[in-house]
């Protein structure tokens, strides 16, 4: 995501840590969050940037052990939302089969890349995820991807606004953007379109990207193949 005057990505990538830590399921590194500075050049090409040298973001305050990944920032980049796996204050957490879900986590900025005390959101639970945070312009609803019970495949996309400064119960986007597979990675543009993965709607193959827009209501235009 776009942030400051570059992007803050998540990656695998192992940096030579002394102490290597691989994911059982992929044999991977864990994700860590990391920043770059990007310039524009300026020209008739749009999008064209050079990129200065990746290094880790919020390492301090924001990398864990285990996966982080996944950020949305506030319209004015004062506060953070992003994925982790359920562990916080050196405390792993693990749902009845033994297995350490994910769970969106906020956090005020403190300046630079520190950030004060991180906020589990009140929807996280120890025995489904929730991840994927996607803020939209005014800061007001919170999309994101979930498989807890009710809905209708793996991964479904969910929404949540805010009542009174806290964040509301989620509610599931329905049928037309969910299906029995999964729905991840939400992203809301400027002009508050929709845009996700899924390999549940007609596709390609695996994951494709997919927009939409809010009709009201709580009904949505049909997703479109990017």
């Amino acid at each position: 995501v776009y942030f400051k005057e570059g992007i803050v990505f998540a990656s695998e990538r192992d940096k030579g840590a002394a102490v290597k830590r691989t994911h059982t399921w992929t044999g991977n590194p864990f994700l860590e969050l990391y920043q770059v500075s990007a310039e524009e050049q300026k020209g008739e090409e749009c999008g064209n940037y050079i990129y200065g040298t990746p290094e880790k973001y919020g390492e301090k305050d924001l990398n864990s052990k285990f996966h982080d990944a996944a950020v949305t920032f506030s319209s004015d980049q004062q506060r953070i939302f992003f994925t982790r796996n359920n562990i916080k204050n050196g405390k792993v957490g693990k749902d009845d089969e033994d297995i350490v879900k994910l769970k969106i986590f906020t956090a005020e900025s403190k300046g630079g890349d520190e950030w004060g005390s991180l906020e589990g959101l009140p929807f996280n639970s120890d025995e489904y995820s929730v991840a994927h945070p996607a803020l939209t312009p005014d800061d007001e609803r919170l999309y994101f991807a979930s498989d807890m019970p009710g809905g209708y495949g793996n991964m479904d996309i969910y929404i949540s606004e805010k009542e009174n400064g806290r964040w509301g119960p989620p509610r599931n986007l329905g049928p037309e953007i969910n299906t029995e597979g999964n729905e991840i990675f939400p992203y809301v543009d400027e002009s508050y379109r929709l845009y996700f993965s899924s390999d549940g709607q007609i596709g390609l193959g695996g994951l494709d990207v997919y927009f939409t827009e809010d009709r009201g209501n709580g009904e949505w235009a049909t997703p479109e193949n990017m």
